[in-house]
């Protein structure tokens, strides 16, 4: 029996006005279905529309045609806080205030939708042990203090904390040494397994795409290219240069890892 749908795009389009005037497409009248509990990556080459989409999804901004529909509801219908609560964001460096310390940056959304505050600091120290730092040594570290990795780390806590059913992703390891990166595309392998969200990641790493995704978007020009497993695109690419594309991923030219 097939997953009930999360997320839908209906011949989406995306257009803005550029430098001087004219008009561009980011994205032209994408179809896609993200069914509840898969982690999607949308792949491709800079400006393809990869966070477009992504930021379509939490009305961010709105389509130019077409529409989004979460749970089954059109998000044009829904009011964009409520939206945006039942989604989790977490962008590049874990985008933390600065002024405030890691407790508060993770219960910051508990906060405001007023629970207690014994309730929050139960829930941050949970976050905290569940993305592996130990919550006597960080509740109270600001996010100066925090290396790129940690950062990140609370980011993704920060992004759970209201128990969200959907995760976005734009980038979250973009910004992180090989070594650092790796270990948290690892951990957060694991991490999938455990939090049973809708993930949808942007990203333009081919490896990261293939290891983290059920399945995966590619995106070229504003378009979909092809929508399948990460099997399924190293076996059977769309066209010529979706096969050049495939091609470049270590995971890729050792077949079946993937």
């Amino acid at each position: 029996m097939n997953a009930p749908t999360a997320i839908r795009l209906e011949s989406v389009g995306r257009t803005f006005v550029g430098a001087h005037g004219q008009p561009v497409t980011a994205l032209a009248g994408l179809d896609l279905e993200i069914a509840v509990g898969q982690t999607v990556a949308l792949l491709g080459p800079s400006g393809c529309g990869k966070t477009t989409t992504l930021r379509l999804i939490n009305r961010l901004i709105e389509p130019t045609s077409g529409r989004v529909l979460v749970g089954g509801r059109d998000a044009a219908s829904i009011d964009p806080i409520e939206l945006r609560r039942g989604m989790g964001y977490v962008i590049q460096s874990g985008g933390l205030f600065p002024h405030m310390d890691v407790s508060a940056n993770i219960g910051l959304l508990c906060e405001l939708e007023g629970h207690e505050r014994a309730r929050i600091d139960a829930r941050v120290d949970e976050l905290l042990e569940l993305v592996r730092l130990d919550p006597a040594s960080y509740r109270h570290r600001y996010p100066g203090e925090l290396s790129g990795g940690q950062r990140q780390r609370v980011g993704v806590a920060r992004a759970l904390a209201l128990d969200p059913p959907v995760l976005l992703m734009d980038e979250p390891f973009g910004a992180l040494d090989p070594i650092t990166r790796g270990e948290l595309q690892r951990d957060f392998k694991a991490l999938e397994a455990l939090v049973d969200k809708t993930i949808v990641l942007v990203t333009h790493d081919l490896d990261e795409a293939f290891l983290l995704a059920d399945r995966i978007a590619v995106l070229r020009r504003g378009e979909l290219l092809q929508f399948a497993t990460p099997q399924e695109l190293i076996d059977r690419p769309a066209d010529p240069w979706l096969a050049r594309f495939v091609a470049g991923s270590r995971i890729a030219a050792g077949g079946s890892d993937a």
